[in-house]
């Protein structure tokens, strides 16, 4: 085969020397650290769970994540069943309290009516209780 003027073979040099010299990244020794952590350094943070996830099989692998999104709904279901018992609590609380400033004002009421004489204690006793009975009722009722 003819040689071509300004080939290779031409000037006397081989390929492998021309691929030596032309390096454009000189080879650098690798750090003690990136030897170490090696595939993962990459990864950062998440290189333990990499390494943990390629070493497990595939059910292993479901449970943690279904662990991962599990966890965090039963901590949101306990914190509003917490939330909706703290609430129903209160309202009985003030239902309660209203309840109780019902009865002391109709004892208020009775007592005045029976200290002027306008009512026994019997027939004052008889008119809270009625009186009492139809407050509530009227709270029980649906509202439309």
């Amino acid at each position: 085969m003819p040689e071509q003027p300004g080939s290779i073979q031409d000037k006397g040099t081989s390929m492998s020397a021309l691929l030596r010299s032309a390096s454009p990244v000189p080879a650098v020794p690798m750090q003690n650290s990136a030897r170490s952590t090696g595939f993962f350094a990459h990864h950062g943070v998440w290189a333990p769970g990499v390494r943990l996830f390629r070493r497990l099989g595939f059910s292993a692998k479901a449970a943690i994540i279904s662990l991962a999104f599990m966890l965090p709904m039963l901590g949101l279901l306990g914190w509003t069943l917490l939330n909706q018992a703290d609430q129903s609590l209160q309202a009985r609380r003030d239902a309660l309290r209203q309840h109780v400033e019902i009865a002391h004002g109709l004892l208020g009421w009775a007592h005045a009516q029976e200290a002027q004489g306008r009512l026994p204690r019997a027939q004052a006793q008889q008119r809270i209780v009625r009186a009492h009975r139809d407050v509530l009722s009227a709270r029980l009722r649906p509202r439309a």
